[in-house]
């Protein structure tokens, strides 16, 4: 790796979910957006307090690893990119040069699972720019637990990163729209995305009156969707009515409630290392998961 000297965009690993098409809040042609300068990047008032509060707690959860894993980490802010693709660029939250280990620090409310999700593209961009074969994300979760998931090199992962980097960073720099259906043909190679599926599904042919049928269960679909955003605009606006009114066909009660709180599992098996919680595990389990999509035609919408 080598530090990064000139000011051309990159492909820098804060975006790689997006470009890939797996970001739960942006899209590739999104970040093409911001990336152009054809649109400012808008954050809200909590986001821009989170992201704040997240670089002032980096050195304190530094600070609580190094006295976890008895050993001063390399802080070094300077941006790197990767020695033959040098549009791939980071700047490290620490390492440990000596171990071979890229560190990623965050502050969260959210459970592990969300955390590799998130992070995963992340890291293995850490890895790839510093040549390290295992990264650690350490994580600061509810203000006070301290937890760290270890993360593997993936050489499948990384080769169809550049890939896609090649292609996004082009059309960043040619100012041409990113084809994302090109882009998911390149993610879809990527085995970490994959689920797994215990019966390999085979292609079925419907008759031309089911196909109907689920374009109806479609725009049901998208009815419901419409029908739930407006009963929350309308629950929104008595929110603040406390009572009970009854007049009619109309019975309308607001009152508050107390429910006894559950469980915390996750601060449990943090108190109680001791205890094997693999032997309360209830047995696996299947199940199916309908999935569907449909995509109208430009003669479909009334444009």
């Amino acid at each position: 790796m080598r530090i990064k000297t000139e000011k051309k965009r990159g492909f820098s690993s804060s975006k790689i979910l997006a470009v890939m098409g797996k970001n739960r809040y942006r899209s590739a042609y999104e970040q093409w957006l911001i990336d152009t300068k054809q649109v400012e990047q808008e954050l809200s008032e909590s986001a821009i307090q989170k992201t704040e509060m997240g670089h002032l707690m980096e050195p304190v959860i530094k600070q609580a690893v190094e006295a976890k894993i008895g050993k001063e980490l390399t802080l070094d802010k300077n941006k790197y990119m990767h020695d033959k693709y040098d549009f791939l660029t980071i700047e490290f939250d620490a390492l440990d040069h000596e171990e071979g280990i890229v560190y990623e620090f965050k502050n969260t409310v959210h459970d592990k699972d969300f955390i590799v999700e998130m992070y995963y593209p992340q890291v293995q961009s850490a890895m790839a720019i510093s040549g390290y074969n295992l990264a650690r994300i350490c994580f600061l979760k509810d203000g006070w637990k301290l937890g760290m998931i270890d993360v593997d090199r993936d050489e499948n992962f990384i080769e169809h990163m550049i890939y896609v980097g090649e292609y996004y960073i082009t059309c960043v720099e040619e100012v041409t729209p990113p084809d994302e259906d090109y882009i998911a043909s390149l993610v879809e190679k990527i085995e970490f995305f994959k689920e797994e599926e215990v019966d390999p599904l085979e292609e079925i042919g419907l008759e031309a009156a089911d196909v109907e049928l689920l374009e109806e269960w479609a725009d049901v679909r998208n009815e419901i969707s419409n029908l739930k955003r407006q009963e929350s605009a309308l629950k929104g606006h008595f929110i603040d009515v406390v009572g009970q009114y009854a007049k009619g066909g109309v019975n309308y009660k607001n009152a508050k409630y107390y429910r006894k709180g559950g469980i915390d599992i996750e601060r449990l098996m943090y108190d109680h290392p001791e205890i094997d919680f693999e032997q309360y595990r209830k047995p696996d389990s299947s199940y199916y998961r309908q999935t569907l999509k449909v995509k109208k035609t430009s003669e479909d919408l009334d444009i």
